[in-house]
């Protein structure tokens, strides 16, 4: 049961964090450590939590990483379809106008 309790403790703390409610979480944890017997447990369950959390998040900055990359890629391959659209749906020019558009460009 004293197990229990720590873990608890230590998922309290944790929730109370995630909600944004740093002091009461800093009040409580200390609360619960000084009222049990043998507070290094709940030290312990909280640093496990904590890297558990680190790990967590590593990985999840990871998938948006690759995520990025793979949309970033089909907006590119999007990009290419389009042009390649707008080239077969365009009327060929004749040579002349090609000329004409290319010395405008330049001026």
């Amino acid at each position: 049961i004293d197990l229990a309790r720590q873990r608890d403790a230590a998922h309290e703390y944790w929730d109370k964090i995630k909600a944004g409610q740093e002091v009461q979480a800093l009040r409580y944890i200390s609360t619960m450590v000084a009222t049990v017997a043998l507070p290094a447990r709940i030290v312990v369950e909280v640093a496990r939590l904590r890297a558990h959390v680190k790990e967590s998040l590593a990985k999840l900055r990871t998938e948006v990483g690759l995520a990025a990359d793979r949309l970033r890629e089909k907006r590119h391959q999007l990009e290419e379809l389009q042009r390649e659209e707008r080239r077969a749906t365009q009327p060929e020019r004749p040579r002349g106008s090609q000329e004409q558009a290319a010395k405008r460009l330049r001026s």
